[in-house]
């Protein structure tokens, strides 16, 4: 539907520095600022790092400016926010870990770096108005939601893919358009003035997410 001259579209998540096995503790220390460090063990993902330490998946990310968190090193310090009743040593018992696991620790099946831009339902994305056909219709036949739809190139993002854009969160791919070509997302706003202001910003990571993989707030 859309052909755009405006665009943008988001884990949460991510991978592996080696299978866990064994004991994993969550080591715990005092940060400046009222904020906690992790050290990174042998076999830790962001993914269970999220469930252990209680914080969501994304703000890791964020906090750590981790633009490939499939890459933990051992011995790597994270930062993460915790409510003050949490501050506390908390081990984690002995589990044999099972393709299932594996499966749910790596939701992230690819990574892209993408010109990410913006546009909106308007005459300046669209070339359409309130009341002509089509108007505020994604190419695939739904009404845009801002927070959740995002245009892509069906040929290298499927339709219904799930995408995480560190700093932009959680997206659906539900939309395309005539400019929207190769490693290019365009991120629906409801206003103008926030989608010319959100500008174009290239080499942005977008992390596409397995179909199995349950979005926060999207499910």
């Amino acid at each position: 539907m859309y052909r755009s001259w405006l665009t943008w579209l988001t884990v949460a998540l991510l991978t592996v520095a080696t299978p866990l096995a064994g004991w994993a503790a969550v080591v715990h220390s005092r940060a400046a600022g009222g904020t906690r460090v992790y050290v990174v063990r042998p076999g830790d993902t962001l993914w269970d790092l999220s469930r252990k330490l209680g914080v969501r998946l994304c703000d890791l990310i964020a906090d750590n400016h981790l633009s490939h968190p499939d890459m933990l090193r051992i011995g790597q310090r994270l930062v993460y926010h915790v409510p003050a009743i949490q501050n506390h040593k908390v081990s984690v018992p002995r589990r044999t870990v099972t393709p299932h696991d594996r499966r749910v620790a790596s939701p992230v099946t690819r990574v892209l770096y993408c010109t990410v831009t913006a546009y909106t339902a308007g005459y300046e994305s669209t070339g359409k108005n309130p009341g002509d056909p089509g108007y505020d219709i994604t190419s695939t036949g739904i009404h845009p939601t801002q927070g959740v739809t995002v245009a892509v190139d069906p040929h290298v993002i499927p339709y219904g893919t799930r995408l995480y854009i560190p700093g932009l969160g959680f997206r659906v791919a539900e939309d395309t358009g005539g400019a929207i070509v190769g490693n290019h997302i365009d991120v629906f706003y409801k206003d103008v003035g926030t989608a010319i202001h959100f500008g174009v910003r290239r080499n942005v990571p977008v992390y596409v997410l397995a179909n199995w993989f349950d979005v926060p707030g999207l499910t």
